[in-house]
């Protein structure tokens, strides 16, 4: 069965549509999670404060020995500062993500915009007969032909040839027996065997 080079074709960019869809998708999904990385990074890089081990106030005596309770300086009273180091990698990789979502997005994007060309069907080609002239009917070759080999006559003496006598008919004679006839110089008769 043949497969025809179009539907290839139309399958291959059917295909296509969906790799570069995949790749569109791939980069949106970057792009959001380095945006929920960039907001929660205030929430996974904080940590409790050293000071007021997160409590937000600092205890104190003063120097008539009563408890003053004030808020922490470190940490402004939340009880929670931000770890620097962790905050700085995390704001790295998620403005580094969101980027490369950007630009996967894009290049999806850009491959979706091609699209592919296709071929007009051609069908296969055919070969083409042309008619042809009548022939002639073969003649069935006969027994080989023998030919006998030339030989130059006798050479003439120079001399006349000796004059001949005209061959003289036989005379006919008929048989005793059967009655047919036969030549005088046969001794028996050609037809019944009886001699003369």
């Amino acid at each position: 069965m043949r497969s025809n080079p179009r539907c290839n074709q139309c399958s291959a960019g059917m295909g296509a549509k969906k790799m570069r869809a995949g790749i569109v998708a791939a980069g949106v999904g970057v792009f959001v999670l380095g945006l929920v990385l960039f907001f929660a990074m205030p929430l996974v890089s904080t940590m409790d404060c050293p000071d007021c081990h997160g409590t937000g106030n600092i205890v104190s005596f003063n120097l008539f020995g009563v408890q003053v309770s004030a808020p922490c300086s470190t940490c402004g009273g939340t009880g929670k500062i931000v770890n620097a180091p962790l905050y700085t990698s995390l704001l790295i990789a998620s403005i580094g993500l969101i980027l490369a979502g950007v630009v996967i997005a894009a290049v999806g994007g850009a491959l979706k915009s091609q699209q592919p060309t296709i071929q007009p069907y051609q069908p296969p080609i055919q070969p083409q007969y042309y008619p042809q002239p009548p022939q002639q009917p073969m003649v069935q070759p006969g027994p080989p032909v023998q030919y006998q080999q030339y030989s130059p006559p006798p050479p003439q003496s120079m001399t006349a040839p000796a004059p001949t006598m005209p061959a003289q008919p036989a005379p006919s004679t008929f048989c005793g027996k059967c009655g047919k006839p036969f030549a005088s110089n046969n001794q028996f008769c050609p037809a019944c065997g009886a001699p003369r």
